[in-house]
C-alpha cells in the first residue's frame, strides 16, 4: 500500500470527526446545568395534607373558583451571561480559556391541572412548550464561537403526586430538539431526544421564609444525532448519545417580600449506552457532573422580575478506549429579565 494512501486513511477519522465534534459541543451546552428556578416553587410548597395531620384527619380543601380547570403560565425571559469556557473544553487544551458572552432568549408556555384530591394526597398533571435561542460571542467576531449558536424546542409533560408534608413524586416525558442557526437559510436539525424520567422530592420549611428542597431524579434518553455529510463507513452511530442519568440536587430558598435568593448544587452520574467516536471506536463512557451556583431575583411587579446568577460546573469522565477528553470546568456570571403571566 502506498505511503500517500496510508496517510489518507489515517486522516479520514479526523475529517469525519470535525462536524460531530461541533455538534457534541452544542449538545453539551444545551444540557449544561442552569441556575435554580429564580422564584420559589410556590405551587409545590404547600403540603397536600394539613401540617401535623394524621391520615385520618382529612385533606385540607381550599375553595378556588376558576373559569378553567387549568393553571396557565407564560414566561418570556432574556438572559445575558459570560462564560470562561464556551467550548466546554478540557483543562490544558487549546480552547480551554475561550471566553464569550452568551445571549439566551426563552419563551415558555405551561398548563397544569388543578390539584385533584385523592386519598391523603393530590394529583397534578401538566404539559408545556419551551423555545430557546442561544447566541454565542455577543460583541465578538469569531466564527468558531458563532458556529455554536443553536435553537432548542422542548415539549415536556408530567404527572405528580404530592402527599404528607412537602413530599412529591413525579413521572415525566419530554421531547427535545436542537437546530443549528448557522450555515444556511434553513435551520439544520442536529439532535433530538425522547426522555422519560422519575423524580422524588422533599420540600421542608426550615423557618419562615426559608425553604429547603432535596431531590433525586432518574432519566433515560433515546436520542438521534446528525451524523454529518460523510461516507456511511465513517459515520458515528446516530444514537450514540443514548444515556441514563441519575442525579441528586438540593436548593435553599431564602424568601423575602419581593426577592428570592437560591444557592443550589447538583450531582449527576451519566452512563452512555453505546457511545462512539469517529465511526470506528466504541467507547465505555461514564460522566459525573457537579454544578453549584447562586441565583438572586427581585420582583418589581407580580409579572416582572430581574435576576443575577453565577455558577460553576465541573464534569469528570471515565472513558475506556476514548481518544478524546470529555472533562471540563466552566464558570458563568449573568443577568436576566423575566416577564410572566399566570391565570
Amino acid at each position: 500500500m502506498s505511503r500517500s494512501l496510508v496517510s489518507l486513511l489515517a486522516t479520514l477519522p479526523l475529517l469525519a470527526a470535525v462536524a460531530p465534534a461541533q455538534t457534541s459541543t452544542i449538545i453539551d451546552r444545551a444540557g449544561q446545568p442552569g441556575p435554580a428556578t429564580p422564584a420559589a416553587p410556590a405551587d409545590t410548597t404547600a403540603p397536600a395534607v394539613t401540617p401535623g395531620a394524621g391520615s385520618d384527619e382529612g385533606v385540607l380543601r381550599v375553595a378556588e373558583p376558576r373559569r378553567l380547570p387549568l393553571r396557565l403560565t407564560a414566561v418570556l425571559e432574556q438572559q445575558l451571561h459570560a462564560t470562561d469556557n464556551v467550548f466546554l473544553a478540557p483543562r490544558g487544551s487549546a480552547q480551554d480559556d475561550e471566553k464569550a458572552v452568551v445571549s439566551v432568549s426563552t419563551v415558555s408556555l405551561r398548563a397544569d391541572t388543578l390539584p385533584a384530591v385523592i386519598g391523603n394526597g393530590q394529583w397534578v398533571s401538566g404539559f408545556g412548550y419551551t423555545y430557546q435561542r442561544h447566541i454565542h460571542g455577543v460583541g465578538q467576531n469569531d466564527d468558531a464561537i458563532a458556529d455554536l449558536d443553536f435553537e432548542s424546542h422542548s415539549t415536556p409533560a408530567s404527572l405528580s403526586y404530592r402527599w404528607g408534608t412537602g413530599w412529591e413524586t413525579t413521572l415525566g416525558a419530554s421531547l427535545g430538539q436542537l437546530y443549528s442557526v448557522r450555515g444556511g437559510p434553513a435551520h439544520e436539525k442536529l439532535y433530538s431526544a425522547l426522555t422519560v424520567s422519575g423524580a422524588l422530592r422533599k420540600l421542608t420549611e426550615l423557618d419562615q421564609g426559608l425553604l429547603l428542597s432535596v431531590g433525586a431524579t432518574a432519566a433515560q434518553a433515546e436520542t438521534w444525532t446528525r451524523t454529518g455529510d460523510v461516507a456511511p463507513v465513517l459515520r458515528y452511530r446516530d444514537d450514540r448519545n443514548d444515556k441514563f442519568d441519575f442525579g441528586l440536587d438540593t436548593a435553599l430558598y431564602l424568601l423575602g417580600d419581593a426577592w428570592v435568593i437560591v444557592p443550589y448544587a447538583s450531582l449527576t452520574a451519566t452512563r452512555y449506552a453505546h457511545y462512539q467516536e469517529a465511526g470506528f471506536t466504541d467507547v465505555d463512557r461514564d460522566d459525573l457532573t457537579l454544578a453549584t451556583g447562586l441565583s438572586a431575583s427581585w420582583n418589581f411587579t407580580p409579572w416582572c422580575s430581574v435576576r443575577a446568577y453565577t455558577g460553576y460546573d465541573r464534569r469528570f469522565s471515565s472513558e475506556d478506549g476514548a481518544a478524546n477528553d470529555y472533562t471540563y470546568a466552566a464558570g458563568t456570571l449573568g443577568v436576566g429579565l423575566s416577564l410572566s403571566a399566570r391565570y
